[in-house]
């Protein structure tokens, strides 16, 4: 009998597992029993026994079986109940998504579909919402959550309605409003490494209009590396954050909500890395360096105590929301001002050798505004108008490096300033009974002005460098064809267009150094179906993606290219099944097959170890070019799935509900080189709570990654090392809430 490679059995485990989460749910679906109602084009119905999940993917109030979409939404008590605090951890309820470190921030990744690039004007390829405001930096990307009602993830392009650096998809963020009907709510939490946590909510009516609320949250503890360096210090961290809301409804059909929100992180686990090990040697150049300590294992670092690590951040944000029901239509204005601003201090030698240090501070100012009317359910169209417009101010004001333990030297001061203005459209007529077609189109202005470079001594080529003004318009279309055989299912074709933002590269000296902007084609096929006690999401997708921008060498810098195109297709299922008594199940699985078309340019870094042609350079990785076409896209598993159990009973008086979530990811890399490769593991979060009679006070002991598996979050390559930022270990901790 012949044998069968590893990965060859775990594709056809994850790919039976698959079929039977389909069939199986199928099979419980049928045997489920009457279903509920809703009104047509997606309007809820009134309240029934059908589990229905409405959702805002289209701007406006629907059923999610209606919405011709792949969405993911996750309550807030599912977010807890899988132990989920800050907006990356949603990749283990979410198959297909992940969350990747790059420098010193977060990139979301959707299908295969996301970004290495970081620098000033630079965007995420995933869209993020807050309350309908959108967070367009990487900075920004991964808050601690407050107060959150629900989380909701569009796979694929949302060049329409949500336009601006949507190809991968978009992930919207609701929190709770201000309510008069005064209510208060207290947690404390203590976990492994010394973790604490405080967070308390309330609420109140000033008047029987107006009403305020005021959230904060308090978090430190010890880091969960080790610095293994004679008399080295072991980091510490603490954050918090406060967030206020003022509401007020001047009339039955206006309202206005003012919010503010000030954070403030102090933590050195996002540049935590120690030397990545290729063959039984640590690829750093502190190798060469004789009494250096390295470390090499996970949850281990290595640094002097002259020179610890830190990472610190400062955000500010004031919002305003009106809305007006204008009878035939809901009027929205949605106005932001944020403020960001971060310091890192990173070792890129990742040894007590002291060998390299990088100082990068960036600060970016934000103003939004957006306007959108839409339709009141009913009427066999229903459509969505609206107007954005974003002045975004980048600046990465010095950055500086320190070499051999000497004086930080500047490298270079870049900024420049994007300003967007888009109008976009977007219908869906009722054709028949049981026929739908939508159509939308999104007009969009980019304009990068006031572009600048400094560069310092250490680069060669000392100087200012202006680059002339960077002007694009983008159109990205929707066409949708949904069939609703049932009341409770929906078929649909979708083709839709998104787009990434053209780019003036600041790392090139070039005047001219204009990027273009990337283009995704997404064709998608979807059912969904959703009875009493059960729904069924399924879709297949296939993605046409042209033109990613990518970091390349040229000379002795990194530079943005438009260097290569891509191919990904797949399929996807979510299932929920409530099978009575207090059990219920969640699961889901995505398959993934990204690959890259022709990318002859990608960038790969190998240590110079020939003192004939290294010299001065011997030891250090110089970054070149290979050949990756055919290679898998970064950050892109063939297979991810969860499967998550909850069963809720009572004792001694309250109720006890028992969670758990079961996370899989086959292999996947961390470049675009295929060099730094994670291959398949599993995690698994349970949790235990108990709640009193009066629904007042919970108790809940918890366990995050209980089987303490230790995985590659971020490969950092540059000229002294390729770092290794790992996972958080297994976490346990207890809390306590109280409702008032």
């Amino acid at each position: 009998m012949g044998s069968v490679s590893r990965g060859t059995a775990r594709g056809a485990a994850v790919a039976a597992a698959f079929g039977c989460l389909v069939i199986g749910a199928v099979s419980a679906q049928a045997q489920s029993g009457a279903s509920g109602t809703a009104t047509n084009n997606g309007a809820p119905a009134e309240p029934n026994d059908t589990y229905e999940i409405v959702v805002t993917a289209q701007r406006r109030s629907e059923l999610s079986r209606d919405v011709p979409i792949s969405i993911v939404s996750v309550s807030g008590d599912q977010l807890d109940k899988a132990n989920v605090e800050q907006l990356s951890d949603i990749g283990k309820v979410t198959p297909g998504v992940r969350f990747r470190g790059q420098s010193t921030f977060l990139q979301p990744s959707i299908r295969g579909v996301s970004t290495s690039l970081v620098g000033s004007g630079v965007g995420s390829n995933v869209g993020i919402y807050v309350d309908g405001f959108y967070a367009s930096t990487a900075a920004g990307s991964n808050f601690q959550l407050l107060n959150i009602q629900n989380i909701q993830v569009l796979k694929g392009p949302q060049g329409t309605l949500f336009g601006r650096n949507t190809t991968g998809g978009a992930i919207l963020v609701t929190t709770a409003e201000p309510s008069t009907e005064t209510s208060a709510t207290v947690e404390a939490s203590y976990e492994r490494y010394n973790a604490q946590r405080y967070q308390a909510y309330a609420t109140t009516g000033l008047t029987s209009g107006i009403a305020i609320d005021v959230e904060g949250l308090f978090s430190k503890g010890d880091n969960y590396f080790r610095n293994i360096v004679p008399d080295g210090k072991n980091g510490e961290y603490q954050n918090w954050a406060i967030r206020t809301g003022l509401k007020a409804q001047l009339s039955p059909a206006v309202s206005v909500l003012l919010r503010y929100e000030h954070s403030d992180t102090d933590d050195p686990s996002f540049v935590e890395s120690n030397a990545l090990v290729e063959n039984g040697t640590p690829l750093t150049i502190g190798t060469f360096v004789p009494g250096t300590v390295i470390a090499t294992r996970p949850g281990e670092v290595a640094q002097s105590p002259d020179e610890p690590v830190s990472f610190n951040a400062r955000t500010n944000i004031a919002q305003m929301t009106v809305e007006a029901d204008l009878g035939f239509a809901k009027l929205t204005s949605l106005s932001q001002y944020r403020q960001e601003s971060t310091l890192a201090l990173s070792d890129l030698d990742y040894t007590s050798a002291d060998i390299a240090y990088l100082r990068l501070p960036q600060s970016v100012k934000i103003f939004t505004q957006e306007v959108l009317l839409a339709s009141r359910p009913g009427p066999p169209l229903q459509w969505t108008v609206g107007a954005f417009f974003l002045n975004q101010k980048d600046s990465y004001p010095q950055s500086d490096l320190s070499i051999s333990g000497g004086p930080f030297l500047l490298t270079a001061a870049t900024g420049l300033t994007t300003r967007s203005f888009a109008f976009y459209g977007d219908a869906t007529y009722q054709l028949a009974d049981t026929l739908f077609l939508t159509a939308g189109l999104r007009f969009t202005r980019e304009l990068q002005l006031d572009a600048f470079r400094f560069s310092g001594p250490l680069t060669g080529d000392l100087g200012l460098t202006s680059y002339p003004t960077l002007a694009k318009n983008y159109l990205t279309p929707r066409v949708v064809l949904r069939y609703k055989p049932s009341e409770n299912s929906s078929v649909y074709a979708s083709f839709t267009q998104g787009s990434k933002a053209g780019i003036i590269d600041t790392n090139d000296s070039n005047p001219n150094a204009r990027i273009k902007p990337e283009k995704l084609t997404s064709y998608e096929v979807g059912f969904k179906r959703s009875s009493r006690r059960f729904s069924l999401d399924l879709s297949a997708y296939y993605y046409n993606y042209k033109d990613l921008q990518v970091s390349i060498p040229v000379g002795t810098a990194l530079l943005v290219r438009n260097a290569a195109s891509s191919r990904i297709y797949g399929a996807e299922a979510q299932v929920h099944y409530d099978f009575g008594s207090g059990f219920e199940v969640t699961g889901g699985v995505a398959y993934s097959h990204a690959r890259y078309r022709n990318f002859p340019t990608s960038q790969v870094f190998l240590q110079c170890l020939d003192f004939a042609t290294c010299g001065a350079n011997f030891g250090t990785f110089p970054n070149s070019t290979s050949d990756s076409s055919g290679f898998h896209m970064q950050l892109a598993p063939d297979f991810t799935a969860n499967l998550a159990p909850n069963y809720t009973f009572g004792l001694a008086g309250g109720k006890v509900n028992l969670s758990a979530n079961f996370y899989y990811t086959s292999s996947y890399y961390l470049d675009t080189s295929q060099q730094f490769r994670q291959g398949s593991y599993a995690t698994l979060d349970v949790r235990a709570e108990w709640t009193d009679r009066s629904e007042r006070y919970t108790f809940a002991v918890y366990g995050s990654n209980v089987t303490d598996k230790r995985y590659l979050s971020q490969a950092g390559p540059n000229n002294f090392a390729i770092g290794a930022l790992w996972s958080v270990p297994a976490i346990y901790g207890a809390s306590v809430r109280a409702k008032f």
